[in-house]
Formats: C-alpha cells, sequence, structure tokens
C-alpha cells in the first residue's frame, strides 16, 4: 500500500465526475417528465403523497444495506421480509413482478443470516434481497419468459446467473414481468408493469419489471437483459442505472434466447457503484456458454475510483438527438455541457480546492483556539461545520472524533469510500484501496507505520468505519510549540491525513511558534 500525494492534494474519480453528469442528465429529463403530483417512486407507496424526511430503507442503496447487513445493524431475514412486505402492498398496483418467492426468499434470507453469524460473509450481496427477469431459469420455479406458452414451465436447473447470485449469498424475492420473449409488445395474459414516476409514463422494454422494480425500492438490484437496448430503455425510462455488459461477459447459459448473438446480462440497480458489485458478482467464464470470455474479471470498483483526468467520453450527438422526445434530447444535452473541458476542469478544481481538506484545517484550528466550539463541534459535528459555511454533498452527517494523549482514531470506510467532502475535498486513492479499507481495521498500526505515524504502546488506536449515514472526521492533537499562533497560521499546520488520522499534526519548523 503506498501514501497518496501531500499537502491535501486529491483527484477527483470517475465515478464522482460520472455522477455529476449524470445527475445533471437525469435531473432534466425527471423535471420535463414528473408532474407536481408525482414525486418519484415514493409516490406508489405513500398514501399521503409526501416526500419522507429521510431516505426509507427500501431505497438505501445495495451498498449501504450491505454495510448493514455486515455490521448486524440489520439481519437479512428482516430485510427481507420487510422487501417481501413491501411487494404485497405496493406491487399490486406496479405489477413488476411474475411471481413472487416468498417461501424460497425467507429461507435464503435464514441461511445468509446463519452464516453471518456464524462469521462466513461471502461479500456485498450477501443477505441481500434482489430480483431476476423472468427469462432466467430458476430451478423448481416457473420461468414464463413473458408468454402463454411457458405459463407451466418449472426449469430442473438455474441459469448460470441466478446460481452466481446464490453463490454471493444474495436472496432471490421473485422473478421480474418482461414483455412477450423479450420481444417488443406484451402478451395479454400477463401483467404489464407500471412506471412507478407516473402511471402514464413508459415503463421500457423488455426488461420492464427489472427497472419497475428497482425503481420503486422492490428489490435492491435485479437482472435484464439487452438484446437491442433492453437493459438501457427500462433504466432509462424508471430513472435507475443499467449496464449493458460486454458481449460474453456474463453467461447467457439458461436465459431463454431472443438473438444468440447479440443477448447480453446485466444489472439494473439504483447506483453507479451498485451495478459493480453485481456485475463482479455475476460476469466470468462458464463452460456451459462458449461465447462467453476467458478473460479475467476486473476489481470493478476500483475501476470508478481512477482518477478522471485523461478519461474520453464519446457522444454521439445524431443518435442522441434525431428519433427521440425533445425532454430527452434536452436532458443528453445538458449532461454533454458538463463535460465541455472547461466546465469539468471547474468542476474538479472546486473538488479540490474550494471544498477540500482547507476547510477541515480551519475547523480544526477553531476548534483549538475556541473552546465552546470545539464542544459544539464533539457534540454535533455537522451543525458546528456548518457554522463556517461547510454544507453541501456527502456532508450531511459527520461526527467529529478527538485525539489525545492517549487515544489515536483512524478514519476508514471498508465498503466504499464514504467521506466527508466539505471537510477534506474528495477522498486520496489510497483512502479507496482493497488494501487500506481491510488493514486499517486488521492492523491499524501496521497502517499507521507505513505512514510514519509512530504510536506507544499505551495509546489505543480506535478504528471509526464511515458510512453512507454517517461520516468521520479527526480533531488531531494540537502540536507542542503553537501557543501562540493565530487560527490561520494553525490552520496552515493541518494535513488532510492528519484529519483521517493516520499522521499528526507537526509542529512548526524548528518546533517555535
Amino acid at each position: 500500500m503506498s501514501k497518496g500525494p501531500k499537502n491535501g492534494e486529491s483527484r477527483m474519480s470517475r465515478r464522482q465526475a460520472l455522477l455529476g453528469v449524470g445527475s445533471a442528465a437525469l435531473l432534466s429529463l425527471q423535471s420535463s417528465c414528473a408532474s407536481k403530483e408525482s414525486n418519484a417512486a415514493a409516490s406508489a407507496s405513500s398514501q399521503s403523497g409526501k416526500q419522507p424526511a429521510m431516505e426509507p430503507l427500501h431505497y438505501s442503496s445495495l451498498r449501504d444495506v450491505a454495510r448493514r447487513i455486515q455490521s448486524k445493524e440489520i439481519s437479512p431475514v428482516e430485510l427481507t421480509t420487510r422487501m417481501l412486505d413491501r411487494i404485497a402492498t405496493v406491487d399490486p398496483k406496479l405489477k413488476s413482478y411474475a411471481t413472487v418467492m416468498r417461501e424460497q426468499a425467507l429461507e435464503a434470507a435464514k441461511r445468509a443470516e446463519e452464516e453471518i453469524q456464524r462469521g462466513t460473509y461471502r461479500g456485498p450481496l450477501h443477505g441481500v434481497p434482489i430480483a431476476v427477469k423472468d427469462l432466467c431459469y430458476t430451478k423448481g420455479v416457473r420461468t414464463m419468459a413473458g408468454t402463454s406458452i411457458y405459463a407451466n414451465f418449472i426449469p430442473d436447473h438455474d441459469a448460470t446467473v441466478v446460481t452466481k447470485l446464490s453463490q454471493a449469498g444474495a436472496v432471490l424475492l421473485g422473478k421480474l414481468n418482461l414483455t412477450e420473449g423479450a420481444m417488443t409488445g406484451y402478451n395479454p395474459a400477463r401483467d404489464i408493469p407500471v412506471n412507478p414516476w407516473r402511471e402514464d409514463l413508459w415503463a421500457g422494454t423488455s426488461s420492464s419489471g427489472s427497472g419497475v422494480a428497482t425503481a420503486a425500492g422492490l428489490c435492491y438490484g435485479s437482472i435484464g437483459t439487452d438484446t437491442g437496448g433492453s437493459i438501457r430503455y427500462p433504466s432509462a425510462a424508471n430513472g435507475v442505472v443499467g449496464l449493458k455488459p460486454t458481449y460474453g461477459r456474463v453467461s447467457r447459459y439458461g436465459v431463454f434466447p431472443l438473438a444468440e448473438s447479440l443477448d447480453h446480462v446485466g444489472p439494473i440497480v439504483r447506483r453507479a457503484g451498485d451495478a459493480a458489485v453485481m456485475l463482479e458478482a455475476i460476469a466470468g467464464f462458464d463452460s456451459n456458454d462458449p461465447t462467453s470470455l476467458k478473460a479475467p474479471v476486473p476489481y470493478i470498483l476500483d475501476e470508478l475510483n481512477k482518477d478522471v483526468r485523461g478519461l474520453r467520453i464519446g457522444f454521439d450527438r445524431r443518435f442522441a438527438t434525431e428519433g427521440i422526445h425533445p425532454e430527452q434530447s434536452a436532458a443528453l444535452q445538458s449532461a454533454v455541457d458538463l463535460v465541455d473541458r472547461a466546465s469539468l476542469d471547474a468542476l474538479v478544481d472546486t473538488y479540490e480546492h474550494k471544498v477540500g481538506p482547507r476547510n477541515g484545517a480551519r475547523v480544526v484550528a477553531r476548534a483549538w483556539t475556541d473552546p465552546a466550539f470545539k464542544q459544539r463541534l464533539l457534540e454535533n459535528g455537522t451543525a458546528a461545520i456548518a457554522e463556517l459555511g461547510y454544507t453541501g454533498e456527502q456532508g450531511a452527517d459527520i461526527r467529529v472524533v478527538e485525539n489525545t494523549p492517549k487515544v489515536h482514531n483512524l478514519i476508514v470506510c471498508t465498503l466504499c469510500s464514504c467521506y466527508p467532502w466539505p471537510v477534506l475535498g474528495l477522498p486520496p486513492v489510497w483512502y479507496k484501496s482493497a488494501p487500506y479499507r481491510s488493514r486499517a481495521v486488521i492492523d491499524p498500526r501496521g497502517v499507521l507505520r507505513e505512514f510514519e505515524t509512530q504510536l506507544a504502546e499505551d495509546v489505543e488506536v480506535r478504528v471509526w468505519d464511515s458510512t453512507a449515514e454517517e461520516r468521520y472526521l479527526v480533531l488531531p492533537e494540537r502540536p507542542a510549540g503553537t501557543e501562540n499562533l493565530k487560527e490561520d497560521a494553525l490552520a496552515s499546520l493541518v494535513t488532510r491525513d492528519s484529519m483521517i488520522g493516520v499522521s499528526k499534526v507537526a509542529p512548526p519548523a524548528g518546533g517555535k511558534a
């Protein structure tokens, strides 16, 4: 594991840049498509029509739920039961599920819970409720493919993608509706999924049930198939994230074919990072599918965390503007405008220099010089930090932990890269790396030594795991020899690494104030 750049430097990751691009397009599209009476997918589950103050559990990201399961904050059985109850309440209107596998889902959730209790954790899909398009074979459970002729077809084996999800510990809630045979129209005997944003809006084809269920919080991720747009269309129509993988990356074995040289199997989720989690689980060579790729499956989350500089984004203007609704074209154009080189450079500069470690350094310096502020900071970090004007994305819930002569705090995010952007800027590459995320918990003193931070044996090291719900900031010890320094001078001593906890604040040059 190598240390990152010094002096608070950081670089915008691909995921963060693309998040900004995608958000611009999605917000524009939603504002043009949704009426004042429509309130996203939440309208389907709330009779009052009011937007909840906090994100409900069923709308949480797959990785957030995975973290809660791993930490035993919530059990797979409890989570699965809640999702099944929500399906029973909401889906009669949305019609996304062709078959709900309640009994099998609860059995799988119980197995996952028992394994996790024994200390056998399979990864970020373990115990997470998902669903698959009813084009995928499921052993002992009907697979209708949106048709009447296969209404009573019960496979004697699982599709490879279903097997891989099961091996990852996922809980299969059921099978999702689609167009007949994954083509363009619906069989009159099958339900037609309803767009949860507004019932008169298109739900996409052919993986419409997958798009609707994911958008409406009826699963944490789903499987769709794409021959001519059937992952991409439902994802766009329902405001979620769909990924059509490289041909052969995911096995097609056990999936009803439409056009075998064009068929793809891929995830539909609510976050880009969740797509990476699901793709890693289902990708890989399969001897049952001779078209599957033998190339090793990369650690896709690491790819998302790479520097955005040098990344090229292709845009086919004609394809994106001709023959589609003006609202969609305008939404796409707004995203393209954001990717203008000057605009992107300005976005990177904002997060690297204007929203970054210098803000955190000012917070620390204020706490060192103002005891009343320090007390407020430790009691309610978010509110105290907001007093200095530092708020925004990834900074809604910040907890500040204080280093003392007997306690040293270290911050990590074991599942991804949760980080308090308003006070630390963008997370450094090493913070997001798998070695740091694991070793910070297993061997924190070893990690500190690699950052040249030596602690006495009687100093307790406390490791804090940041999440989407709560992000941490270390209040480092004030170094000796700074008693006469003013706040600005103190702030100049504080580094990003000291606020993560991998280093201490060094005294002024020469050790004199």
